[in-house]
Parts: structure tokens; sequence; C-alpha cells
């Protein structure tokens, strides 16, 4: 009766409760908590469904993440049965109105069907349809996280997984060229006057839209809108990442399309776009190897080390590591031969 409350504590989002919990934990099982888990696990998964449904949106997430842990850690042969309902309840959770609890979910979908993929069929058009559609979330974490599970999905289903991320990829990749900086700042003004005249500050600080007495005043997801191009984009380049790392051979086609994104710069947002672009690169190019990488790498030089002087403080960090990463990984001596006289000069001035 105890284990499954004591579990899912571990994973709440107030610290003093999560530390406390694996603080007990600890003292109370040793390293015998994956053992005393399995013993349980019929109850463990019955509270976790359960708790998929509390009115606490920081309840719902701590079960999706307890799911998680449960399908990649815990004994398989005892877990194996349980997963059906596990996965039914995940794709429910997949379309919670918080997007934490749905970055959760999207995680332990993808942890279910790298760990248990016969047993996700029955839910996987559903799965692929969510974890597409998120690519595009207006949330780069459920973004990211999106990728994650595709990249799962990838390792677990092969080549029938493969051909649907390839057709999606090639879609959504160059969705950016189509943002249009006026249109975006008109619909941002439009937004910014009449949704937020409707909303009510949390505790945490954000916007959240106004709700009635009994409902998740946490769950901030009330600020949906339909997504922007770029942020496609973005979610493509994570799908890259995860794909390069997964198979790199079919990541390599998509470096191309990846510098034709670092030289747009006609909208507010391309400096958010840049920045997971930056960050994302040198895995990329780690992934799929130097022989398929340096022949595209001058095309990102420029707009690299044009990053370095964008003025927005995120992305010029990210542009720098990158640059730094990407010197190790091809060369220094190398690295430094791509270079002109003024690219020399600012390298120099942090490497």
């Amino acid at each position: 009766l105890i284990l499954p409350q004591l579990c899912l504590n571990r994973h709440y989002a107030a610290d003093g409760v999560r530390f406390y919990s694996q603080q007990t934990w600890r003292m109370a099982l040793g390293e015998d908590g994956k053992v005393w888990v399995a013993r349980c696990v019929q109850t463990v998964v019955s509270y976790y469904v359960e708790q998929t449904k509390a009115s606490n949106h920081m309840v719902r997430e701590a079960a999706c993440s307890c799911m998680s842990e449960l399908v990649s850690k815990v004994e398989r042969e005892a877990v194996k049965p349980h997963v059906p309902r596990l996965a039914a309840c995940l794709l429910s959770s997949f379309r919670d109105a918080s997007w934490p609890v749905r970055d959760a979910a999207c995680l332990a979908t993808g942890q279910c069907v790298l760990f248990f993929p016969e047993a996700c069929r029955d839910v996987l058009e559903k799965l692929y349809k969510l974890w597409f559609a998120h690519l595009e979330d207006n949330v780069y974490s459920v973004r990211e996280d999106s990728a994650v599970a595709l990249g799962n999905a990838v390792r677990a289903y092969g080549a029938e997984a493969r051909e649907r991320v390839r057709a999606v990829l090639g879609t959504l990749l160059l969705k950016a060229k189509d943002q249009e900086s006026r249109q975006v700042r008109r619909e941002l003004d439009q937004w910014s006057d009449q949704e937020q005249k409707d909303q009510l500050m949390s505790s945490c600080g954000s916007l959240v839209p106004k709700v009635r007495r009994g409902v998740d005043c946490c769950g901030d997801y009330g600020m949906v809108r339909p997504p922007e191009p770029w942020e496609a984009s973005d979610g493509a380049i994570y799908m890259v990442r995860e794909l390069a790392a997964a198979v790199p051979e079919d990541a390599v086609a998509y470096l191309p399309n990846l510098a034709e994104l670092a030289q747009l710069t006609g909208f507010p947002q391309h400096v958010t776009l840049h920045e997971t672009l930056w960050k994302c690169l040198p895995d990329i190019a780690k992934s799929v190897g130097k022989p398929a990488f340096k022949p595209v790498l001058d095309q990102f030089l420029e707009p690299m080390f044009r990053t370095l002087k964008c003025g927005h403080a995120l992305c010029e960090t990210a542009a720098k590591q990158c640059i730094t990463r990407l010197s190790v990984f091809i060369g220094r001596p190398i690295f430094e031969g791509r270079l002109d006289s003024n690219q020399k000069a600012l390298f120099n001035a942090f490497a």
C-alpha cells in the first residue's frame, strides 16, 4: 500500500516532497527498490494509472515519469502484461491540457515502444500521429522530446519507422522558409492584445486561462495557438539529431537543408531557430561522421560566425559552443584552414 505512493513522490515537482521521498526510499529499500516494485507491480500500475487523472498537474506529470521508469528499469517479465494498459493511459495523458504532463507522457511513450515494441502496436498509429503533431508544439521541450520518442520508435521498429520519419521530415524541415516576419508580428500583437486580457497570473508567474474552481489552475497550456512554420522546422532539427544517432546514413541527406535554415533571418524567431540548430549540429556531425560532414561544413561557417554578433545572448552562446565543438571534432588545424581572416580573429578570441 505504501510503496506506490512513495515511488511516485520520488518524481514529484516540489523539491521537499521529492528529496524526502528519495531519501526514505534509499533508507527503506536500499538496492532492492526495483525488486520490490516488480513484486508489487499490479498495485503500482493501478496507482500510477489512477494518478494520471488527478486534479493537480504535477501529480499527473509525476505519474507519467514513473511509468517511463517502470517500463525501462523494472524486470521486463513483471511489467510486460501491464504494458497495454500503461500505453493506453499514456496515450490519454499525451492529450493533457498541461504541457509538462504532455511532455512527460511523450517521453514515456518513447520508452514503452523501445522496450516493448510489440505490446505497443495496438496504439502505434495513434502515437505516430501525436508524435508528429508535437514536433510542431509551441513549447520547445515538447518538440525535442517528441523527436526523442520518434528516435526510439526508429530503433524499435526499424525500416517501417524510418520511412515514416523521412516522409514527415521532408515536409517539416524547411517550413521556416514560409515564415513572414510581418505576419508573425501582427499575429503576436493580436494575441497580446486580445488573449492576455483573459489571463490570470499563476503562482509560478506564467499566464494561465481563467478556470473554474476545482479545475487544475496550473495547467498553463491554455495559451496554445496554431504552430508557426519556424516551430515545425525547429522540431525537425531535433528529429534530424535523433535520426542521425539511430540511422546516420539517413540523416546525411538533410545536412544541406540544415544549412539553408542557417541562412534564414527574415523573421523575429530566427534566433531561436538558430539556437536549436547550433546546439544540435555538433551531435549531428559526430553521428554522421567526418567523411559525410566535411563536404557541407563550409555552408555553415558564415552564418555560424555571423551569429556571434546577432545580439541574442543564448543564440550567441550556442554558436560559440558549436564552433568550439566542431573545431575539436574536425581538428583545429583543418577547421581553421576553412576560415577567412575575420572568422579566424573571432575564433582565436575565445578558442
